[in-house]
Order: C-alpha cells, then sequence, then structure tokens
C-alpha cells in the first residue's frame, strides 16, 4: 500500500486501527459485492461509506455525461442476447424475471450468474459473484456506457470539426458560410 498524499489521503473508514486510502478500500468493496464486505468492516462490524463515491470519475459540472442506460450480454448455451438494464430493487426484478423467461425457468427455481465487468477506475475486468452482485454490475455497466457514449460523441464531433475545416479552406476569398454536418446545435463560419 502506497503512502498518504495530498491527493489521496489515509483515511479511517471504520473503527479499526488501520487507515486506507479510500480508494483502495472502494475497489476492495466492488470485489465483495454482493457480500456483507461489501457494506460492513468484516473485524469491526461497522458500516462503510459508498464505494461508488470514491471510485466514479469525477466529471466537470459544466458538462456531465449524459445518463446511460446499460445493456448487458447475457451468455446462454452459446447464444448471446442483450437486456436493458435498471438500477434498484425494481430493476433486479426486471432482470430476474427477464432471464427466468431467458432460459425457460418456472418461478422459484433458482439460477447462478456471473457479472463480467470493467471497474470504474482502472477498466480492468472484474467477476462479481451471484445476484446479490446486480447493483454493483449494473452500477459500473452503466459507467462503462457512458464512457462509451463520450467517446462515440467525441469522434464525431472530430470528424465533424475535420470535415468543416475542409469545407472552411475551399470558401471563396470573399467569405460564406458553411455550416458543419453531425453537430448538434449546427455550427456556421464566416471569413
Amino acid at each position: 500500500m502506497a503512502g498518504a498524499s495530498p491527493e489521496q489521503p489515509l483515511q479511517s473508514p471504520c473503527a479499526c486501527p488501520r487507515r486506507v486510502h479510500l480508494r483502495c478500500l472502494g475497489r476492495w468493496q466492488l470485489q465483495q459485492a454482493g457480500r456483507r464486505e461489501e457494506t460492513h468492516c468484516r473485524f469491526c462490524q461497522s458500516a462503510y461509506g459508498d464505494w461508488r463515491q470514491s471510485l466514479t470519475p469525477q466529471h466537470n459540472a459544466e458538462a456531465p455525461p449524459r445518463p446511460a442506460t446499460p445493456i448487458m450480454a447475457i451468455s446462454f448455451e452459446g447464444q448471446i442476447h442483450y437486456i436493458k438494464v435498471y438500477p434498484g430493487v425494481e430493476g433486479r426484478a426486471r432482470f430476474e424475471a427477464q432471464i427466468r423467461e431467458l432460459i425457460q425457468l418456472e418461478e422459484g427455481e433458482e439460477f447462478d450468474v456471473e457479472f463480467e465487468c470493467k471497474a470504474p477506475d482502472t477498466g480492468a475486468t472484474l467477476h462479481l459473484d451471484g445476484i446479490d452482485a446486480f447493483d454493483a454490475a449494473t452500477h459500473c455497466a452503466a459507467l462503462t456506457a457512458a464512457e462509451r457514449i463520450s467517446k462515440q460523441q467525441q469522434a464525431a464531433a472530430q470528424q465533424a470539426g475535420q470535415a468543416f475545416d475542409a469545407a472552411a479552406t475551399q470558401l471563396p476569398s470573399g467569405g460564406a458560410a458553411a455550416s458543419c454536418p453531425g453537430a448538434s446545435a449546427g455550427s456556421a463560419i464566416m471569413q
């Protein structure tokens, strides 16, 4: 464990004497998703803060990312099925109902699930076991979806800017206006 720094101070998240980086604790909590250790210290039983706060990337307040509804790819009997997922108790119930329908299980029959997702802070692949890890997996999937959408928007804006620059270099010396294709609000340049 690295020492404290102004950006990563060591803190006491529970009654135990050991101090930790909240980001490191958050990673550990995420790996414990669906178990008591996700929310409570296994030694002193104190409740931890929510790991999402320490692992969720902070964005510029002027340009927050758009909310993204994540889609989970479900692998069953060699086929991939895509399901939109929503957080919370209702989202989990909906997910369970969709899985039951997909694999043709009767109500009351049990099934096991393993979620594979990317860690919010590092992008490392995580394997979260059991349906109780649903909220953690959904949160990670939503962050991954928002990141993917942001990258797609940046790439589209860059392509539109390049097209706009190419069109602007072809303007007659007397001046003219050109619109930027693909821009959400429409752009123009005047010379």
